[in-house]
């Protein structure tokens, strides 16, 4: 594989084919269905009636066997295309790496110094013979040093991606010399014979390996299917990377009325033992402290329930929903905006320490990509949000303590899970992504960067460190955010990489601040928490993201 072909990959003609052997997937699956019920729907039993019957079936599987071949070819040709998508961006990082780092990226792959660097090195070696009366020699420098060690990372990154690309090359080649051959898997082979009521085994699509290969296992069902699928099926195919978004929101919809309809029980359960809670019956001291208890435990169990319900049908309203809904093991990922259309913009907001189930309830975690969302909508643009906490999230100790940066990784690996899934979309091809962090979550946003998340733009509001080896991404904007003296510059003490630190990393937006209290001490937790509230209290920082994304 050869870099001046590899840098001019790209994956749009694989979607368009995409998009044409899915076409053409469709077609095949109607024509087999149409089939199946003409020769069902020939009841004669005599002899040109079963030869009939006969060759309608000979056909039927001829056309299962097409559309077993090009559902194949869906999935191989979507697989490569997120792979080549990939590449393309690494191939854009490169260069740009090659550029801030003083060296020059050849069309043909090779790395070398550039002059400017040449002549800083030149620079320095005068200027230390002229100041100290010593003389380096120019490879000594640390301008031609560090470009040195710089270039050598480069080439190996470089070898890595053509090793990647060649992989990506050798599995489409494989599955289309497969579909030229005739043979098609297993699994496509299964779905294209199901009967018109017929529904395939769960396993087919839970067992499918990556998002993407999940999705081309969906594409090939029908749309009946599929919706027959989402009913039985909810709380699976709801939380299933590689289902599409507005299909997990179909599902997790039925879940979640599920859930408000138990909610609904509960609170009426409640409110009858609340009703028949009798004074009369307090005889004594023991009787009168059972009696408080009761109240109070009923009554704080309801004061819970009903903003649940209440939230929880809001996630049932248009323009709202959850692509991640499992309430029993603390996963949500909230999902504002319209997912039908073509959306200009993609943000993913990831909050920080001791974020709770609560913190979706009462809204807290939401404001930024709901803002977001609603300015955009005035102005035109059709910006999608997503709010992530997928499991209990950071902790300030424990084994996801907010200090442990192998914790933070882990988180971070689920956030990036959840932005390969969003890279299937089709309605977010074309939209930039925005990705902010508050607090120790943009140490968790950082953990999915290393493991091969990509955002346009990347903001910490208020944010904590970055993962161990992190290293900014040269095609990204970084921009951090806060207010005054905040809580969170504490960290500077023991952590170097943090975001208000790395001033040559990320843009710095500091916000007046509240005044000291008593003169003395600031208002660093107020601050703080300051940065993910709403326009009431956060316009400005609101105003200065909705800026840094949407430019």
């Amino acid at each position: 594989m050869r870099w001046e072909d590899v840098r001019r990959w790209n994956a749009e003609p694989l979607l368009r084919a995409y998009d044409e052997f899915l076409l053409r997937e469709g077609t095949a699956e109607t024509a087999g269905q149409d089939l199946f019920r003409m020769a069902g729907s020939i009841v004669s039993t005599g002899e040109t009636a079963t030869a009939l019957r006969t060759r309608l079936t000979e056909l039927r599987a001829d056309s299962d066997l097409i559309e077993a071949l090009l559902s194949d070819g869906v999935t191989a040709l979507l697989v490569a295309s997120q792979g080549v998508g990939e590449i393309e961006q690494h191939v854009r990082e490169c260069y740009a790496s090659a550029t801030e780092q003083g060296l020059v990226l050849h069309d043909d792959g090779r790395v070398s110094i550039a002059e400017s660097t040449f002549a800083r090195a030149r620079e320095q070696s005068e200027r230390m013979s002229e100041e100290y009366g010593y003389s380096m020699p120019v490879e000594h420098t640390p301008a031609l040093t560090i470009a040195i060690s710089h270039r050598i990372s480069l080439e190996e990154r470089i070898e890595r991606l053509l090793g990647t690309a060649d992989d990506v090359d050798t599995d489409l080649a494989t599955a289309l010399d497969s579909l030229a051959d005739g043979n098609a898997s297993d699994t496509a082979v299964e779905t294209s014979q199901l009967t018109p009521n017929q529904l395939p085994d769960l396993s087919l699509l839970t067992d499918a390996g990556t998002a993407a290969e999940v999705r081309g296992v969906w594409d090939s069902l029908d749309a009946t299917t599929q919706q027959r699928l989402l009913e039985e099926h909810p709380e699976v195919l709801g939380n299933l990377d590689g289902i599409p978004f507005q299909d997990r929101v179909t599902a997790n919809s039925i879940t979640i009325d599920e859930t408000v309809g138990e909610i609904d029980i509960e609170i009426e359960d409640i409110q009858q033992q609340l009703d028949e809670l009798d004074l009369t019956t307090i005889t004594n001291r023991a009787d009168a402290y059972e009696y408080v208890n009761t109240k109070n435990d009923l009554e704080g169990r309801l004061d819970e329930l009903i903003p649940e319900r209440d939230y929880l049908n809001s996630l049932l309203a248009p323009g709202s929903g959850a692509v991640l809904f499992d309430r029993d093991n603390d996963r949500i990922i909230q999902v504002m905006g319209d997912l039908t259309q073509p959306a200009d913009e993609v943000i993913t907001h990831v909050p920080g320490t001791s974020t709770t189930w609560e913190s979706f309830v009462d809204g807290s975690v939401q404001n930024i990509p709901q803002y977001m969302v609603e300015t955009g909508a005035e102005d035109g643009q059709n910006v999608v949000g997503f709010a992530v906490k997928d499991g209990p999230w950071v902790t300030w100790t424990g084994e996801r303590s907010n200090i442990s940066s192998n914790s933070m990784q882990e988180l971070g690996d689920r956030v990036h899970s959840f932005t390969d899934a969003a890279g299937l979309e089709n309605s977010f091809r074309d939209a930039e992504t925005t990705g902010t962090g508050h607090s120790a979550g943009m140490t968790v946003l950082s953990g999915a960067e290393q493991a091969g998340s990509h955002y346009d733009n990347v903001i910490s509001l208020a944010g904590s460190y970055t993962v161990n080896d992190w290293e900014a991404n040269p095609t990204t904007e970084y921009d951090h955010m806060q207010y005054g003296w905040d809580a969170i510059n504490a960290v500077d003490v023991a952590k170097s990489n943090t975001p208000h630190q790395m001033t040559d990393t990320f843009e710095q937006h500091h916000f007046e601040g509240e005044p000291n209290r008593f003169w003395i001490f600031p208002r660093g937790v107020e601050h703080h928490t300051r940065m993910q509230q709403g326009p009431a209290t956060n316009q400005e920082v609101l105003d200065q993201i909705y800026l840094e994304a949407m430019n």
